[in-house]
């Protein structure tokens, strides 16, 4: 029926097309229509769970599953939360996403329906099926948003590993109460970061913070029980190959970026046998590291004020020959340290002078220092602005002058 439909009235200047339309009530194409649409809606929403799941939609610059969908389908930020959310509830309402899939309703009505509780999903899709989506907006919070839910079974679970380019992944599933909390301390390191000049903080620079945090906090002893240990092989001929202890390899940029700057315990191989692990060392040692940092007064990038989680990076790496003196190491943000080794932008030149060094994105094009606040005012304002009076607009004493 859609297709006939669509194919109808999509063609203009067809007699075919307009004794069609001619023949059927407005109202009966204008649901036609929809319920194509709907269709389309629902494969979206399909689409959007599998690339929830998989991790897929990260990527350099994008920040959530809902800027993804506003870049590669070209829609618009309250579509795509709705599609995200959608996505995220389906698996616990069957009935709802059968209904939707059939095209029986809009994305605007699940969007509304899918924020009851678990229990309430036939329920809500016999109403959303016969009522406006203001309509089912009101029902919804009055009958099933307003009252507690049964007591849940709980089944939370974590679950994490790495994909096969290298990134590692995790699912998480808690009780409100669990979730609540982890949440409110989410948001507290993500505004940790903020504060600090770290503008541009996601919620995962808020998880890795908080991991931060809880290896930060536990003795000497205990933190040396989890320690990462990277082997790497000494035999291997050029770049050296580095894997952690569960035999998960690690990406070339990653591997430079973590023996640039932090605590390092290395395992070489040869042959495929161990022959050596180094103690746990300091690539750049502290005294030197809080030299580099007070010359340099925080992140070298231009504009970034961010203070916390420094880190000194070697502008030609010590493995590559790289000497750990002050004119071959720079401060960087662990936000642009990580960016920098994953390819964004490149540094050269001489960070012991204080114009010395000279960033370039990947395009090419130099990054310029942050432009200097003006130095002189420009001329008083002619007139002073006046601000609405808040009062209440009355049509009826509104004067609409005429058109000359």
């Amino acid at each position: 029926m859609y297709d006939l439909v669509m194919g109808g009235v999509g063609v203009s200047n067809n007699s075919a097309a307009t004794t069609y339309a001619e023949m059927v009530a407005p109202e009966t194409v204008a649901a036609s229509l929809q319920g194509s649409i709907n269709l389309q809606h629902a494969r979206l929403v399909r689409h959007m769970q599998t690339v929830l799941a998989d991790g897929s939609w990260s990527g350099s610059g994008v920040v959530s599953p809902q800027h993804w969908l506003c870049w590669r389908a070209g829609v618009s930020s309250s579509t795509a939360r709705h599609i995200v959310m959608v996505a995220r509830r389906a698996s616990s309402l069957p009935t709802l996403m059968a209904a939707f899939d059939d095209g029986a309703l809009t994305l605007d009505q699940v969007a509304v329906a899918c924020r009851v509780p678990d229990w309430a999903d036939e329920r809500v899709t016999a109403y959303a099926r016969h009522m406006t989506v203001r309509q089912l907006t009101t029902v919804t919070r009055r009958e099933f948003l307003d009252r507690p839910a049964p007591e849940p079974v709980s089944d939370e679970s974590v679950t994490m590993g790495q994909r096969d380019d290298g990134r590692w992944w995790a699912a998480v599933r808690l009780d409100a109460d669990h979730g609540s909390v982890v949440e409110s301390a989410l948001r507290e390191a993500r505004d940790a970061l903020i504060q600090s000049g770290d503008r541009q903080a996601t919620w995962a620079d808020a998880m890795v913070e908080m991991a931060r945090r809880s290896l930060g906090v536990a003795g000497p002893e205990r933190r040396q029980r989890f320690q990462l240990t990277m082997h790497v092989a000494a035999d291997h001929e050029g770049s050296p190959i580095a894997r952690w202890s569960s035999g998960r390899p690690l990406p070339a940029s990653i591997t430079a970026l973590l023996s640039c700057d932090g605590d390092v315990r290395r395992l070489d191989h040869i042959a495929g046998a161990p022959v050596n692990l180094g103690r746990t060392m300091r690539i750049v040692p502290d005294r030197l590291r809080k030299i580099i940092i007070e010359r340099d007064g925080g992140c070298r990038v231009p504009g970034c004020t961010n203070a916390l989680h420094l880190d000194i990076h070697h502008l030609i790496h010590w493995s590559a020959g790289g000497r750990t003196d002050t004119n071959n190491l720079v401060t960087l943000c662990s936000r642009h340290h990580r960016t920098h080794h994953l390819g964004e932008f490149d540094i050269s030149g001489n960070p012991d002078q204080p114009d010395g060094l000279v960033l370039r994105h990947r395009a090419g094009w130099e990054i310029p220092p942050p432009t200097p606040p003006p130095t002189t005012i420009g001329p008083p304002p002619v007139g002073a602005f006046r601000p609405p009076t808040g009062e209440r607009l009355s049509t009826r004493w509104v004067d609409y002058p005429l058109r000359a």
